[in-house]
């Protein structure tokens, strides 16, 4: 009799533990208690209004990425440009969706370890419309793990991470610092065109000399001077000035005043004709492209054959 009354004691004060340690689990649930993260950050990608990347070391620019009446823009406190949408866009939806793959530590002592101290780590603060303060973001080291799977030829990436002050360091997919390098011209915008070739009608080549032509579309076919162009040269160029982008700005490079070389395409459904302009370098060879499209940025043309891949000459379209 005397066990059984232990028994049933005992088996009361468990339940009752098993019900208060329930109850704290639940709690601390909904108090967003960091071990039940799913995702490292908490974000409304339509409420991000600014961006912040700095490095902790010496003389490292402050990179601020912000929305300005819609549109975004980059400036390192020396400059500001136009910044690449589609980059931006990106970048706010990649924070958005880090999720935690591991709890790495759970202390300050190891931040040193996974380089996510101050001095070490990138720092990226989103700020978010109507929030007093940002969320800062430390990013650090990566490693690599081999694949043990001998089809896998890509193995696992993985970047350290924790949240300005909270204390734990979270293991996420991916090299992170990668994206979000402290130089302004990793943001900018650097295409030329971004539109369909659909869209053209007519492309005129001004060059120096007597080699200009204009390329015109006549029922559906592309000619010069009333002669048929190479279908499948002239489709290749048109794709090729659909998506046209730069590969390095030369915004501190001296040209000439006037354009050796100019490209104009136009077509009633364009909301505007893109000109496109090639100056020479004053102490270098090659040439220094621009684009209406892009007015703020100048390009290195001879960067990945920028100037080659715009300006063709006559001959390369005849059949």
């Amino acid at each position: 009799m005397y066990r059984k009354i232990n028994n049933r004691r005992l088996l009361i004060i468990v339940a009752v533990l098993v019900v208060a340690l329930g109850a704290l689990i639940v709690k601390d649930y909904f108090k967003g208690d960091r071990s039940f993260r799913k995702f490292v950050l908490t974000i409304d990608t339509s409420q991000v209004v600014s961006i912040n990347i700095s490095a902790g070391v010496t003389n490292s620019k402050n990179i601020k990425i912000f929305n300005d009446e819609g549109k975004w823009r980059v400036s390192d406190n020396s400059h500001n440009f136009s910044a690449d949408p589609g980059m931006i866009k990106n970048i706010v939806n990649e924070l958005a969706s880090l999720k935690i793959e591991t709890l790495a530590a759970t202390a300050k002592a190891s931040w040193t370890e996974f380089e996510v101290t101050d001095s070490a780590a990138i720092k990226v603060s989103v700020q978010e419309k109507g929030k007093k303060a940002a969320t800062t973001l430390l990013i650090g080291k990566f490693t690599y793990q081999r694949p043990e799977n001998p089809y896998d030829r890509q193995g696992k990436l993985s970047s350290y991470v924790r949240i300005a002050g909270e204390e734990e360091t979270y293991a996420v997919q991916g090299f992170l610092r990668m994206n979000f390098v402290p130089d302004v011209n990793n943001y900018r915008n650097k295409f030329l065109t971004r539109t369909s070739s659909d869209l053209f009608s007519k492309i005129s080549l001004d060059y120096l000399g007597d080699s200009s032509f204009i390329l015109v579309k006549e029922n559906k076919k592309w000619m010069i001077d009333g002669l048929p162009v190479d279908s499948v040269m002239s489709e290749n160029y048109f794709t090729e000035l659909e998506h046209l982008s730069g590969s390095e700005f030369a915004d501190t490079m001296k040209h000439s005043e006037q354009p050796s070389f100019t490209l104009k395409i136009e077509g009633s459904a364009l909301p505007n004709p893109i000109d496109i302009k090639a100056y020479k370098k004053e102490f270098a060879q090659g040439y220094l492209v621009t684009s209406s499209y892009n007015s703020e940025a100048i390009f290195n043309g001879s960067s990945q054959s920028l100037f080659t891949k715009i300006f063709k000459g006559k001959k390369s379209f005849l059949k």
